[in-house]
């Protein structure tokens, strides 16, 4: 049985599956690294620092932008679980999703907001995310660091179908 909220995790997915696929066919299908995800945050939080939280939010939102790279790429939720940016989808902003999981039931933004809440930063996962590459669903994380009051910052990385 599908519900209400696994249908909108698939929607969601699958646009930003099917976006960032359009850009890995011009740029190859490169997979990103770990350390390359935590170089994007950083260079998110060092945006948000350097042009302000609205201008960098903007920047972010238009699709095939320095916060994209192959199958990396920069999202933004507030404390709320609100969904501000993502570098797949430009006017995506502000979409209260705190509440989805992945196909498997493990919770997303909660999950990222309550480990940047305690931590600070670090890593989240694994959950089941829209591959990139095509109409699947693989195993990712997520490195998240605090950006600012109230802001999260994340990239994702792809662990292809198991959980390690």
């Amino acid at each position: 049985m599908i519900t209400m909220k696994k249908t909108l995790f698939l929607l969601l997915s699958g646009c930003a599956a099917l976006l960032a696929g359009v850009a890995n066919c011009a740029h190859g299908a490169e997979r990103g690294t770990e350390e390359q995800a935590r170089a994007m945050v950083e260079r998110t939080l060092a945006a948000f620092a350097s042009s302000g939280v609205e201008a960098t939010l903007t920047a972010i939102n238009k699709p095939g932008s320095a916060f994209q790279k192959n199958d990396l790429f920069v999202f933004v939720y507030d404390y709320e679980g609100g969904l501000l940016a993502l570098a797949t989808r430009e006017k995506i902003g502000p979409k209260r999703i705190i509440a989805m999981s992945d196909l498997d039931g493990a919770p997303l933004a909660d999950g990222l907001v309550r480990m940047v809440r305690r931590d600070k930063r670090g890593w989240y996962g694994p959950y089941r995310f829209a591959d990139t590459r095509g109409p699947t669903f693989e195993y990712k994380k997520a490195y998240c660091e605090q950006a600012g009051v109230g802001l999260l910052a994340c990239v994702g990385v792809y662990l292809g179908d198991q959980k390690n």
